[in-house]
């Protein structure tokens, strides 16, 4: 049976009352006494699923949401040494990020994109994390319809997590490669 939080969009973890992750790490006390509440203790899977939830968000912020949003991902989430490669270019923060993808958004109008899968990898001690996006997307440029994989790497600090890296590389066209 589904929860509550299967029937939330991803950016609906950007409201003040969405739960965040805090998971104590090593040899750390608790944040909360014994009757802690069972959410904030979550196991590896719980954990990957939550940060795919979250890197979901920022699919979703940078393609559909107002830019409180992206302000709300930043407060929350994203590590002041943020970086990003979109295929070749190194982008160096996240401000330089946010706006060189509102810029390719607007040169773009008819991109789309599907998630087709979605996995995160926990690291063995806890603190850092992976999570890869397959997507499928058309309209980058034109519309040619092409596999995208995203990237974004996580690390865990004072039992918060920060996405610190983006990487996006774009496949080739399934024209140009006697697909589809």
């Amino acid at each position: 049976m589904p929860d509550e939080d299967d029937k939330t969009t991803s950016l609906s973890l950007l409201l003040p009352e969405s739960p965040t992750l805090v998971k104590s790490e090593a040899g750390e006390p608790s944040p909360t006494s014994e009757s802690q509440d069972s959410s904030t203790n979550l196991d590896d899977r719980n954990v990957a699923a939550e940060l795919i939830r979250i890197s979901r968000s920022f699919e979703d912020a940078m393609r559909n949401g107002p830019p409180a949003f992206l302000a709300t991902l930043s407060d929350r989430y994203v590590s002041p040494d943020f970086t990003a490669r979109l295929d070749t270019a190194n982008i160096p923060s996240w401000q330089v990020y946010c706006a060189v993808i509102s810029r390719w958004i607007a040169a773009n109008p008819g991109y789309q994109n599907t998630i087709t899968a979605a996995t995160a990898d926990i690291s063995d001690d806890g603190r850092d994390a992976t999570v890869y996006f397959l997507m499928e997307a058309v309209g980058w440029p034109v519309e040619l319809k092409r596999m995208v994989v995203s990237v974004l790497k996580w690390k865990k600090r004072r039992r918060r997590w920060l996405c610190y890296e983006n990487i996006t590389m774009r496949g080739c066209d399934t024209f140009d490669i006697g697909g589809g």
